[in-house]
């Protein structure tokens, strides 16, 4: 397993069901336990994550660093159980939607999740199939395995917790040394009605976002197969600008209660690839079209799960997922802004292919169906000017035994897009560390990867897990 993040995220089209960013943990933990409960989904469908090298510049927000480290708490106490866990983890259920709700059912009953979270992820799921997804079919993990010779089987407030409680339960105190989180069953969840597999499944049944200018149409957006995703409290900047100006390509940006509506309906209006839902539309359109968007809470970094619903809703085949301190990198020329995507317009994720490397000796160690939650550092893959470094969400507690690790042989493959779920793209300047390693390491925030022509992109082994983020 290996942590991926939102900070300049791709998510393809088979894996938008782990989109949803969780509600009742911190706002520095949410995105990154949604990358870890994603990998183990994606395990049953046969997708893998990649990293690939820096394609922004992190020009992050003030934090105070002590915040930081008291909301990502959970991920320094609870992060080696929780790849245990789900590397323990299994179902026998039929469809991919019973079994994502199964894993959140046993999530909430290990401590990981509160009972909100259960609750809107049925809901997620059930506004998914009301908008016509697809849900891809469950199988046997094994059998998409790359081509390859040889072949080898803040914003601010995302510092705060969410309004919903976060429980400690499972760490207690022991004399002067304490005791670890034990990651044990403490509680049973009781609600067994099930989703009702979609009949129609591929078919707009609903339209959850009606046109906000009151004209009678049930429709507000365009068809677009390639979709950006932010939420902010802060006006249009260099970020947000430049991916407004992506070709072929739609930026859908959701605000929040202390957002200048002003401003973002200005750019809206100046540009016809970009829409703004505004608080005010949320409450007056938004609340009572959807179970799912009315449980969203406001002053979240969670409101950008609406926005990954207005994107499906409006034909995304891919949705690219980032932060408003994140500034894409330009070409030579200083000017010219390449997609992030990686792919055309007119794409068919059958008939391209990603090249990667990855690591043989990481590869073999991790090819048993159970590997002990082996967690994946990909930083030290991908060229950094920092020696000794992990990305938010790996397990400190493994860090030592990461470091001792032998230098890796590579070997080189390709896989088609469609068994690729996540694609998480490496940010140069201020990268996506916790708060331990910025507070611990001189010049944090001056920090880059290898990105001459020879850089590969990094497969990250179907069996171990790595963070990805919402940023």
């Amino acid at each position: 397993y290996a942590p991926y993040n939102a900070q300049a995220t791709t998510h393809l089209h088979a894996a938008f069901w782990g989109l949803y960013l969780p509600i009742t943990v911190p706002g520095r933990v949410t995105d990154i336990w949604r990358s870890y409960f994603t990998q183990r989904i994606m395990k049953d469908i046969g997708l893998h994550l990649v990293y690939t090298p820096p394609i922004v510049t992190h020009e992050r927000t003030a934090h105070d660093y002590l915040s930081d480290f008291s909301a990502e708490i959970p991920l320094y106490t609870k992060t080696s159980k929780l790849l245990e866990f789900l590397d323990s983890w299994s179902s026998n259920a039929e469809t991919l939607q019973e079994r994502i709700v199964q894993l959140w059912i046993s999530l909430y009953e290990h401590d990981y999740i509160e009972l909100e979270d259960v609750d809107a992820m049925r809901d997620w799921i059930v506004a998914l199939m009301e908008l016509g997804y697809k849900f891809p079919q469950v199988i046997n993990a094994t059998k998409v395995s790359p081509r390859a010779q040889p072949v080898f089987q803040n914003q601010p407030h995302r510092a705060l917790p969410a309004s919903a409680s976060t429980s400690t339960s499972g760490i207690l105190s022991s004399g002067s040394t304490g005791k670890r989180f034990s990651g044990e069953k403490i509680r049973s969840y009781t609600y067994n009605e099930q989703i009702k597999s979609n009949s129609r499944s591929g078919m707009i049944m609903k339209h959850l976002f009606p046109s906000p200018v009151g004209d009678g149409s049930t429709f507000f957006g365009k068809d677009c197969k390639r979709w950006s995703v932010v939420t902010t409290i802060h006006d249009p900047n260099e970020s947000i600008l430049g991916v407004a100006e992506l070709q072929n390509s739609c930026l859908v940006i959701v605000g929040d209660t202390i957002t200048n509506d002003a401003v973002y309906e200005t750019l809206a209006k100046s540009k016809k690839n970009v829409y703004y839902l505004s608080a005010s539309y949320q409450k007056k359109f938004l609340m009572n079209n959807s179970p799912f968007i009315k449980s969203m809470p406001f002053k979240s970094f969670a409101r950008k799960n609406i926005g990954y619903l207005f994107a499906i809703s409006n034909g995304a085949q891919l949705i690219y997922d980032f932060d408003d301190d994140n500034v894409l990198k330009t070409m030579k020329d200083k000017e010219t802004i390449p997609s992030p995507f990686f792919l055309n317009q007119d794409f068919d994720v059958n008939h391209h292919s990603i090249l990667f490397q990855f690591s043989k000796r990481n590869s073999s160690h991790a090819s048993d169906s159970h590997g002990n939650g082996k967690p994946f550092n990909p930083l030290p893959h991908m060229g950094p000017s920092h020696e000794y470094t992990w990305p938010r969400g790996f397990p400190i507690d493994k860090l030592a035994e990461n470091f001792e690790q032998e230098t890796p042989e590579y070997a080189y493959g390709d896989l088609p897009y469609s068994a690729v779920g996540v694609i998480q793209s490496l940010c140069n300047g201020d990268p996506d560390t916790d708060a331990l390693f910025r507070m611990t390491r001189a010049k944090s925030t001056s920090f880059s990867f290898d990105s001459s022509s020879t850089t590969n992109n990094l497969l990250v082994p179907i069996n171990a897990y790595a963070p990805y983020n919402a940023q």
